[in-house]
């Protein structure tokens, strides 16, 4: 998947900007931060933290994340949109 495939047509340029921003701060944050915890949590320790992180994340990615293989980027964006849209009404009665 490449970067022009997610996000849509009017607002891929400043989408791919802020995603490449995020990636450049969080590499700078593990690179800024590895050597201190390597430290704290040896070396084992820490890879194996990091492990449990990236479980973490894969089971919350395949737990929450709806099917797209097949569809095309107007009808995933299209389902996002109803979901807002019924988060939003709940929301709202709820205030």
């Amino acid at each position: 998947v490449t970067i022009s495939e997610v996000f849509p047509t009017r607002i891929r340029a400043q989408c791919a900007a802020l995603a490449v921003a995020i990636n450049r701060a969080a590499s700078a944050a593990c690179a800024l931060c590895f050597l201190s915890l390597v430290d704290v949590m040896t070396p084992s320790g820490l890879f194996f933290f990091l492990s449990i992180g990236s479980a973490g994340a894969a089971v919350f990615f395949y737990a929450l994340l709806p099917e797209t293989r097949g569809r095309s980027l107007e009808e995933v964006e299209q389902e996002f949109a109803a979901l807002a849209m019924v988060a939003a009404s709940r929301k709202a009665g709820e205030v």
